[in-house]
């Protein structure tokens, strides 16, 4: 994602414990633009080659966006997928931003399976989103 938004690699290295080899510079670079922050890590630690989930991605799409602040000041989220309410609201929080920007768009059943991982053409898809949502 970092490589499609035209982030530069950081020579910073990151603070996550983790983080080594190939993922330094653009997790570095992540963190430096604020697509990701320390706290998104529990106990220092980002999982660079674990899989990662719906609603994770919906969080890096808001930040992608400029849209976090829209995303904290929603008092009583409810995104339009019929499992939301089954997930925590700081989550449907990023996922009502996120859906309504055309961006993630749900399964055909009405579900957005927050907390199922995400697929590669998912993935893809919300990168050629944001990328277009901001003309790069």
């Amino acid at each position: 994602m970092t490589k499609a938004l035209g982030y530069e690699k950081s020579e910073k290295k990151p603070v996550f414990k983790d983080v080594l080899g190939w993922a330094v510079g653009s997790i570095a670079a992540a963190l430096d633009k604020g697509l990701l922050k320390q706290s998104d890590a529990a106990n220092n630690q980002y999982h660079p080659d674990s899989a990662i989930k719906r609603n994770e991605i919906a969080v890096l799409t808001v930040r992608a966006l400029g849209m976090e602040q829209k995303a904290l000041s929603i008092a009583n989220p409810s995104a339009p997928f019929g499992d939301t309410k089954a997930l925590d609201k700081n989550w449907v929080r990023y996922i009502q931003v996120a859906s309504s920007e055309g961006i993630l768009k749900g399964d055909p059943d009405g579900t957005s399976r927050g907390n199922s991982y995400t697929t590669r053409a998912e993935a893809v898809s919300v990168i050629f989103g944001i990328t277009n949502k901001l003309g790069k």
